[in-house]
């Protein structure tokens, strides 16, 4: 009552207890889209088999005890950060944890006769993250080409000193 501030003119007092809520997980890219299907996690110690994935609201069974999540290998993407907790205790609030990915980067190194203007081969390179040193190698191919008759007029790779940047990473040799 408003001017009982120690309710002391209560009748009773009614607890309403709230139902733990389970944990979303999201795998999603950098502009916000699903990645992967969403996983729910519930786990209730009150339900060993976890019927309803732990959830029984005629038995009051809702999630208890703690959660841990983990990132999911997603192909052609890496991990870029992680929105939320990966772990916590199960509350009465829904909470959501989203993981934030990438896309991974690739590239080619073309090798080109610059005499007739055609391409000789085109050796893709493997996909990676943006800063990784890419590990390729040319010195194999421009001595067969040499021991071809070729003779190397440029080239805009170096062996052992690139790493992936952002965009394309086409090298032409």
């Amino acid at each position: 009552y408003n001017d009982d501030p120690y309710n002391y003119f209560s009748l009773g007092d009614d607890i309403y207890l709230i139902p733990n809520k389970p944990v979303t997980v999201q795998y999603v890219d950098e502009n916000g889209k699903a990645l992967a299907p969403e996983d729910t996690i519930a786990f209730n110690h009150n339900n060993p088999d976890q019927t309803n994935n732990g959830v029984n609201k005629a038995k009051y069974w809702t999630p208890a005890g703690t959660w841990t999540t983990k990132p999911k290998e997603i192909e052609g993407y890496y991990l870029v950060k992680t929105k939320g907790a990966e772990k916590g205790n199960f509350t009465a609030f829904n909470y959501i944890t989203t993981y934030v990915y990438a896309k991974k980067v690739t590239g080619q190194v073309v090798y080109i006769d610059d005499t007739t203007k055609t391409t000789l081969a085109t050796d893709p390179l493997a996909e990676a993250k943006p800063g990784d040193k890419i590990t390729y190698t040319t010195a194999d191919k421009i001595k067969s080409y040499v021991d071809k008759g070729y003779k190397l007029e440029s080239s805009n790779f170096t062996d052992g000193n690139e790493t992936y940047k952002n965009g394309t990473n086409n090298f032409e040799v």
